[in-house]
């Protein structure tokens, strides 16, 4: 808890990002839509510009973590932690059935990720750029499963 009362406000703002990401990846989805309105707050409150540059990308991410919880909801299971790969990945084992109803679940998660939208020029705050990092480290696996699912679909109608 002593690392949240450092002075320098981006890196107690990265390391409550990294502890919201981590929450929200460990099952705990239900938090991270509120934890980061008051990230959105913690960060805005100094009433400097920084705060007020970061928000647009608060807010999409926060949009990012409410769509993986409710793709969470819909399909009990986190396209992030399942299993991918040719024989025992789960959506290339999944019947088609399941699979038609899975894969746009995990369409709108890939479309609320891909808002995210920030140039190299927004890379330069530190805040946005580990939020970057870790919305690249989720878009990797979120592929990788949506690839399966594509293969395992096209697979059974061929």
């Amino acid at each position: 808890m002593q690392r949240y009362r450092d002075p320098n406000q981006e890196l107690v703002c990265i390391l409550f990002e990294t502890e919201i990401h981590d929450l929200s990846c460990s099952l705990f989805l239900c938090f991270s839509l509120t934890v980061s309105s008051v990230y959105l707050s913690l960060s805005c409150a100094s009433g400097a510009r920084v705060g007020y540059d970061m928000s647009p990308f608060i807010r999409r991410y926060a949009k990012y973590l409410n769509e993986k919880a409710l793709s969470y909801r819909t399909v009990a299971f986190d396209f992030c932690k399942v299993k991918r790969g040719k024989e025992e990945g789960t959506l290339r084992t999944m019947n088609p059935e399941k699979l038609l109803k899975t894969l746009p679940v995990l369409q709108s998660q890939l479309d609320a990720l891909l808002e995210f939208d920030c140039t190299a020029n927004d890379l330069t705050n530190g805040v946005i750029n580990m939020t970057f990092m870790l919305l690249f480290r989720d878009l990797i696996r979120l592929f990788a499963n949506y690839n399966d699912g594509v293969i395992n679909l096209l697979g059974k109608c061929a």
